[in-house]
């Protein structure tokens, strides 16, 4: 997006522009990957031994924790890059906003210690809903959804709507059409081909790690989740949806609450759909 002109100073129409020039991108990855699954290219995947899952999923998280740590403290960092971000853990600990660190330490206290927990009953509730039920109310007692500021130990922090999730009023208000120009460009063509082959090699690899936690050992057809892929980001993309792998986090949810088969992937979905709409 930044690359089509959509930087931090750009006017709204033209970061809406480079977003649709993007989205034109993404169609056209997808369409890629739908190519590379008829063409049975699944097998790609055995070319990487298990050292390389392994580390993708290491990695993966320590970007997600680099990234997520200074919204937790309340914190916007001025980094882009996984370390970057890292070295300014210390910066965004000493700034970090009481209240809204606040909310986020205690719930991931709640996280860690859940399962510490012993008695089967309680266990049975995941711990993510308890900070749900703990983390709206404690939202709406620190008034979250008006800009304010307080004070606290004699410094002056500013709260308000910048930290909660920006939800469109309806789900048609984020429908945005791609801008197929973009593949009249090297730019686009090179984001062709890094989406394409990134979504298609994390997809190959976090279906073998999927495979590796099931209970039963079953072996997914790659093929086939490599073409659902490639079908959902062309899709996704037609509407203004973000490129899409398979996803770990919610198939390790599956499993450890019981799911055998791929319908729960498919009520999954369905769910976080509903929640959103």
């Amino acid at each position: 997006v930044m690359e089509f002109g959509g930087g931090p100073d750009a006017s709204q129409e033209a970061a809406t522009h480079a977003y649709q020039l993007a989205l034109g991108v993404s169609v056209a990855a997808g369409a890629l990957q739908i190519g590379l699954a008829l063409v049975r290219s699944g097998i790609l995947s055995e070319l990487f031994p298990l050292t390389v899952v392994h580390g993708m999923l290491a990695a993966i998280g320590v970007i997600i924790m680099s990234k997520q740590v200074h919204l937790l403290l309340g914190v916007k960092p001025h980094a882009k890059e996984p370390l970057e971000l890292i070295a300014e853990i210390p910066k965004s600990v000493m700034n970090m906003n009481p209240e809204i660190a606040l909310i986020g330490l205690s719930n991931l206290v709640i996280l860690f210690l859940w399962p510490l927990i012993k008695n089967p009953n309680i266990r049975r509730i995941p711990g993510q809903l308890i900070v749900v039920l703990l983390g709206i109310p404690m939202a709406y007692y620190f008034d979250l959804d008006h800009q304010h500021s307080y004070t606290f130990v004699g410094k002056s922090y500013e709260v308000g709507s910048q930290f909660l999730v920006n939800v469109p009023a309806s789900i048609v208000q984020a429908v945005t059409f791609p801008d197929f120009s973009s593949l009249a460009t090297l730019t686009g063509w090179k984001w062709v081909f890094m989406f394409m082959a990134i979504g298609t090699l994390e997809t190959l690899l976090s279906a073998k790690a999927v495979d590796l936690l099931d209970p039963q050992r079953r072996k997914s057809d790659l093929n086939r989740d490599l073409l659902a892929v490639g079908i959902g980001n062309t899709l996704a993309a037609f509407v203004g949806g973000l490129p899409m792998i398979s996803e770990i986090v919610r198939s390790k949810a599956n499993l450890d609450n019981g799911a055998k088969s791929r319908f729960s992937n498919m009520f999954h979905g369905i769910f976080l759909l509903l929640f959103v709409a």
